[in-house]
């Protein structure tokens, strides 16, 4: 049933007014019968504008027993994928190679984290929107939840570390829900959210925090994975360490952007130039943090660093023209 003003006129007025919100004016939506919270957007052309228009799709349950705030949350984290293009990115069925595969999966993962952060701003608050988090990790409504519900979710972050049976990370294109949830919870302690959250006022966290703290969580999930593994985090480690080098200086040369290309495959090239574009000063920290995450997990890590990723940081520094590439 296509969502319309006179058909289904509550949701239409909740996904009109996130639209607006998000600066997303062009929109359709369809609700469709199924048992499962579920929800998935596409973007396709619009014969009244040069833009694309998102066709939103939102399963009959998820409408009866989210809450307003929480159905918010879900529709502004689909539009969020159409905000930020997430339908561009490659898809890793087709890499090249392990390693690209590893790396398009990954780049899966941020973007559900770019993804929850807009649906966030699109509710308007931090509670009901890590609740929606639980409701799509247990399936129940939120008037089962009692009132530590989200403390008690959060703090599952640190135990599906220690299980190897989660570890296989590298293979999944969605990060495990509660880091979600505990990306929601240090995303609404940041400047974006500052202004309509009074709990963050005059304490708020820093983008590159944040980001390192979800990389750290999402790191002790990589663990008990093989020789395999090892070596993807070994590839990863080296890929971050020379993104880390050529953002040291603020720019990103068409030589280095080559290089790289030619080093690590286009796409990942592409991708270190998108991810330079979006975090601008701050890329060499966010690189660098990248880096040492994945260390931990190298088979070897001590030779692997003197001589992998030395050397491919010397061919870099040299591309970039630097002195003293260790």
């Amino acid at each position: 049933m296509e969502v319309g003003k006179g058909s289904l006129p509550g949701l239409w007025k909740m996904i009109e007014e996130t639209a607006q919100n998000l600066g997303f004016p062009s929109w359709r939506a369809f609700a469709l019968p199924s048992g499962n919270h579920a929800a998935s957007c596409f973007l396709a052309p619009d014969d009244r504008s040069d833009n694309p228009q998102i066709v939103l799709a939102l399963s009959s349950q998820l409408v009866r027993d989210f809450s307003p705030a929480g159905l918010r949350f879900v529709i502004g984290h689909e539009f969020g994928h159409a905000v930020f293009n997430h339908h561009g990115y490659p898809d890793p069925s087709d890499a090249d190679s392990d390693s690209e595969r590893t790396f398009l999966l990954e780049l899966r993962r941020s973007a559900e984290f770019s993804a929850d952060r807009v649906g966030l701003l699109a509710a308007g608050d931090p509670s009901s929107s890590i609740r929606a988090c639980i409701q799509l990790a247990c399936g129940l409504p939120a008037d089962y939840f009692g009132e530590d519900a989200e403390r008690h979710f959060l703090d599952q972050v640190e135990e599906i570390g220690r299980f190897s049976a989660v570890g296989r990370l590298e293979d999944a294109s969605h990060p495990p829900l509660p880091i979600r949830a505990l990306n929601l919870n240090l995303f609404a302690q940041s400047s974006h959210c500052s202004g309509s959250n009074r709990s963050t006022k005059g304490n708020t966290r820093r983008m590159a925090d944040i980001d390192g703290c979800l990389f750290e969580a999402l790191g002790k999930l990589r663990g008990g994975q093989g020789a395999t593994s090892a070596t993807k985090c070994a590839d990863l480690a080296t890929f971050w360490a020379v993104v880390a080098l050529f953002a040291s200086d603020n720019r990103y040369s068409a030589s280095e952007q080559q290089w790289l290309s030619r080093r690590f495959g286009k796409r990942r090239g592409a991708g270190a130039l998108r991810f330079m574009s979006q975090n601008g000063k701050e890329s060499a920290g966010r690189a660098l943090h990248r880096f040492q995450c994945y260390c931990p997990h190298v088979k070897d890590a001590r030779k692997i660093l003197k001589g992998t990723v030395a050397k491919a940081l010397e061919e870099a520094a040299s591309v970039a023209s630097f002195d003293h590439p260790r």
